[in-house]
């Protein structure tokens, strides 16, 4: 894909006039819908990589967190504890499609009766690395974007995409 968006990239993908999508699990049910020209013919790997390296996908998510100035730090723990514990995330799967934040339910049996692709996506995220912890990720994953999307398009060489990309991202980070 030479775009950047995110449904705009699926929807590309599901039409069959790509070869390979990077893209979160939402995606995986859509193109295995009855009705998708490229159902069963698609499957879940990790990302490439130079040989004798690994892969690294993006490990992002949804944080819980505890305000310091809550006046209800004890129940704010509970809820973290109810939503995280084993029980709640099975519901929170089954029920809603969420990907699990515990690798044991990616292989439960009564998870993988319903998302029988979540012990492949278990590879992926076994290989994934943490997104960089900057208040500023979406921007800078933004300019990342932009730029090799410039590079694979031809608009611009690679060197040159990724020098403008590394100057756009250290003004942003002020380390100029």
């Amino acid at each position: 894909m030479t775009t950047y968006q995110e449904e705009e990239t699926r929807r590309i993908f599901q039409s069959g006039q790509a070869v390979f999508l990077r893209s979160w699990p939402y995606v995986w049910p859509l193109p295995n819908e009855k009705d998708s020209p490229i159902r069963g013919k698609i499957a879940i790997k990790p990302m490439v990589s130079a040989p004798g390296e690994n892969s690294g996908a993006c490990l992002g998510g949804w944080g819980l967190g505890i305000s310091k100035t809550t006046k209800h730090p004890q129940e704010a723990w509970k809820a973290i504890q109810y939503f995280t514990s084993e029980a709640a995330q099975r519901r929170f799967i089954l029920q809603a499609g969420f990907v699990p934040s515990r690798r044991s339910l990616f292989t439960d049996p009564q998870i993988v009766a319903t998302y029988p692709h979540y012990p492949q996506l278990l590879e992926v995220v076994e290989q994934a690395v943490l997104r960089p912890p900057i208040a500023q990720y979406a921007q800078t994953s933004d300019i990342l974007q932009r730029y090799l999307s410039a590079a694979l398009t031809n608009r611009m060489t690679p060197e040159a995409a990724m020098k403008a990309a590394a100057q756009e991202t250290r003004r942003l980070l002020g380390d100029v």
